[in-house]
């Protein structure tokens, strides 16, 4: 078992913000009590920074409400990394991204988040069971990478966004209220077993 039971791959959420609050917190008590995991996490911080970033371009916004514009069926995937992407976007704006090296593909499901201002992530994608999106339903490209195509958000500055690809079909309680509809998927990325992508968005008032 890796030291103080953190795995490299909860590390690496960490280090990239993906991990709820609390949870964030108890790791950054553990590396400040433990030279040795502190060294792991600056180890893994260069490896992070090592790997290419995620490409976006501005593209057309066909319709009004943002949300209706995460084009999940038309998705497209891209490597991790923690470079902010397309500068200059507005909200609503389009951006594709292209998401390699995911394990197991058909059997996963996309899943979309944002971060709020007090650093909690909520699920943007899907909102309904109707808007729920396989990996193999989604566009590929020459190389195999999943596409995704999102839009930014109304928010002004700097935007973080989570894509999770959890197997599918993942149990959801729709019945639940928005708020802790997701705690069960929390849950599972706080412990390192679902793989996801994090990436930033720039955009400036229209």
């Amino acid at each position: 078992m890796p030291e103080n039971g953190i795995s490299e791959f909860e590390l690496s959420a960490w280090l990239l913000g993906a991990l709820d609050p609390d949870r964030a917190e108890e790791l950054a008590q553990a590396v400040a009590r433990s030279p040795a995991l502190a060294e792991r996490a600056s180890a893994r911080q260069r490896v992070l920074e090592r790997l290419p970033s995620l490409r976006a371009r501005p593209m057309p916004i066909p319709g009004s409400d943002w949300r209706g514009q995460l084009v999940a069926r038309r998705v497209h995937a891209g490597n991790l990394g923690e470079d902010a992407l397309g500068e200059g976007l507005r909200p609503g704006d389009r951006v594709e991204l292209r998401v390699s090296a995911l394990a197991d593909p058909d059997r996963r499901e996309l899943i979309a988040m944002t971060r709020d201002a007090l650093g909690r992530w909520d699920v943007v994608w899907p909102e309904h069971a109707d808007e729920r999106t396989p990996v193999e339903a989604l566009e590929r490209d020459a190389d195999g990478a999943v596409k995704v195509s999102l839009s930014a958000s109304p928010t002004i500055g700097t935007q973080r966004w989570l894509l999770v690809f959890p197997e599918t079909p993942w149990p959801v309680d729709w019945s639940l209220p928005r708020a802790i509809r997701w705690e069960q998927l929390m849950a599972r990325i706080s412990t390192g077993a679902v793989p996801l992508f994090t990436f930033e968005l720039e955009v400036s008032a229209p």
